[in-house]
């Protein structure tokens, strides 16, 4: 019983805040990867959404991955430590991801710039 209510918890809070990342550095994104590749704008845009796909399927991945780990969920407490934990784990590896990639995408403009 419990068990179903961590995975709800944990699903409905994941995929929204998957989505709604995704979408958001989606739309943001264009101007970081259009900066990159001035001269082809449709190339920039399909590059784009090659990133959005890896992203989803990343993460989707994770969230998945996360769930067969846990272990059987028997209280009230259980719920809350275990979906908060994965949601913590899954939160920062957004984070991480996210950085590296304005971090590298910054890293080729400047190489790009010097050349």
């Amino acid at each position: 019983m419990y068990n179903l209510v961590a995975y709800a918890i944990y699903t409905t809070v994941v995929l929204t805040i998957i989505l709604r990342v995704g979408h958001i550095c989606y739309i943001n994104g264009k101007v970081y990867v259009r900066r990159l590749i001035p001269e082809d704008p449709a190339l920039s845009d399909r590059i784009n959404d090659i990133l959005l796909v890896g992203y989803y399927l990343l993460n989707i991945g994770y969230g998945i991955y996360g769930i067969s780990t846990w272990e059987s969920v028997t209280t009230l407490v259980q719920v809350a430590s275990t979906v908060t934990a994965h949601l913590a784990a899954i939160t920062l590896i957004l984070a991480l991801i996210h950085y590296v990639n304005m971090m590298m995408i910054n890293l080729i403009y400047k190489s790009k710039s010097k050349i």
